[in-house]
């Protein structure tokens, strides 16, 4: 029972997100001098993806708020595969604040 519960959430979840993946070329880290918490503090931009969801502002970046839970993990986990030239696995959802969208991360893979 608790296996088909799962498989239901999972499904679910990953109707409202879009995967893309790609090697990092470019993160920001916004500071507080820049707005953070909460101006999209963390920014993640990948090779050959011109779009992270659908219906976005700017599609061509993905996002985490360091008020996001598991924030500094994903952001280590990032950071490493920056570093290492690995291809990142981003599953990402469009998120509406005011008049703008924006593609808000809600977790990652890692690959090779």
């Amino acid at each position: 029972m608790a296996a088909s519960a799962l498989v239901l959430s999972t499904t679910a979840i990953a109707q409202s997100q879009t995967r893309v993946q790609g090697t990092i070329w470019r993160v920001d880290v916004i500071s507080g001098a820049g707005g953070a918490p909460g101006n999209y503090d963390a920014r993640v931009y990948l090779n050959g993806v011109s779009s992270f969801c659908p219906g976005a502002t700017d599609a061509t970046w993905a996002y985490l708020n360091s008020s996001d839970q598991n924030y500094k993990s994903i952001l280590a986990a990032m950071m490493f595969a920056y570093g290492a030239w690995k291809t990142l696995v981003v599953y990402a959802e469009p998120i509406t604040s005011g008049s703008a969208t924006f593609c808000r991360i809600d977790w990652i893979n890692i690959v090779g």
